[in-house]
């Protein structure tokens, strides 16, 4: 089985970049930072960078609200990959195919719903006794 899941800050080395292919499918590549669970100095966090590929309308609309978002909780399959350097080394790249994603925080910025009140729920309700009940 091959399944990740990753939950940190999107983007925060550059913003995700939106491409289209030739044959007009659109992929959002974009990074997620995850703060390690041991750090060597207590006093700086240490962050992991995990490169993502998220295909077709999900990664056209990450890539189009990305400055609304802070943190994303990514889902999908780990892809290791090669190719030849212009120096004719050969170099591996280990990327997340996003399968799902969602905004688990958003900036200041960003459209935040507020939750509504407690005492919002219950306007326009009759309080009962609780000798009134029938059973």
């Amino acid at each position: 089985m091959n399944k990740i899941i990753e939950i940190g800050f999107l983007g925060q080395k550059t913003p995700p970049e939106l491409k289209t292919t030739q044959s007009g499918k659109m992929v959002a590549t974009f990074t997620v930072s995850v703060a390690r669970e041991y750090q060597k100095d207590k006093d700086k966090k240490e962050y992991d960078y995990f490169n993502c590929v998220y295909w077709g309308a999900g990664g056209e609309w990450l890539a189009n609200n990305s400055n609304k978002i802070k943190m994303v909780c990514v889902e999908g399959s780990l892809q290791t990959r090669h190719y030849e350097a212009k120096d004719g080394t050969k170099r591996y790249v280990s990327e997340i195919i996003v399968q799902k994603c969602e905004v688990t925080q958003w900036n200041n910025e960003g459209e935040i719903k507020e939750t509504p009140k407690k005492e919002d729920k219950f306007e326009g309700m009759t309080p009962v006794d609780d000798g009134d009940i029938p059973f």
